[in-house]
């Protein structure tokens, strides 16, 4: 009865361990994909110090790693960020005006995927003034105007300080 015991045991033992090795072995190897980079984009001028972020989901990841670094990874001064995240797609930290570049790489218990770096610039608050209280003038089309063709001309009052315009559908 001991022997039948002492054999049960050990099997179940190597069981027990050749379980726990699978995890690794039936992972997604996703070494050779990509995160698709949602935000900031490549040569982004961003004109705020809240810098969010964001990327796709990649099937098979079970964490991300972002490293946030100044001015670029060639030459490194400063590592505003590196960390390991879990399954989100977004991160927010706040940075100081100056070139930066990140990189987010997919990562589970046996791969990483090939990292993906854009470049981004945190714009100085001297470079850019606060336009809530100016007014945008509509020139055209006229409010509530319906068109039958996809293109359309806008024209508007341009704002001495503005540099750039965003146009977009005005759905929050």
């Amino acid at each position: 009865m001991k022997h039948i015991f002492k054999n049960k045991l050990w099997v179940w033992v190597v069981s027990l361990t050749i379980m726990a090795s699978c995890g690794v072995i039936l992972e997604v190897d996703i070494s050779s994909d990509e995160v698709k980079v949602l935000a900031p984009g490549e040569g982004a001028e961003i004109f705020s110090e809240e810098i969010q972020f964001k990327w796709e989901e990649l099937k098979g990841a079970s964490e991300y790693e972002i490293v946030v670094v100044s001015p670029d990874f060639d030459q490194p001064a400063t590592v505003a960020l590196d960390s390991v995240v879990g399954e989100v797609t977004f991160l927010e930290i706040a940075l100081e005006p100056g070139d930066y570049q990140w990189q987010i790489t997919a990562l589970n218990e046996g791969y990483r995927s090939t990292g993906v770096i854009r470049s981004f610039q945190v714009m100085d608050s001297s470079f850019y003034f606060d336009l809530s209280e100016y007014e945008l003038v509509l020139n055209a089309p006229s409010s509530g105007t319906v068109f039958a063709e996809s293109r359309v001309t806008l024209s508007w009052t341009q704002l001495d300080k503005a540099r750039k315009y965003h146009i977009g559908d005005g759905i929050s």
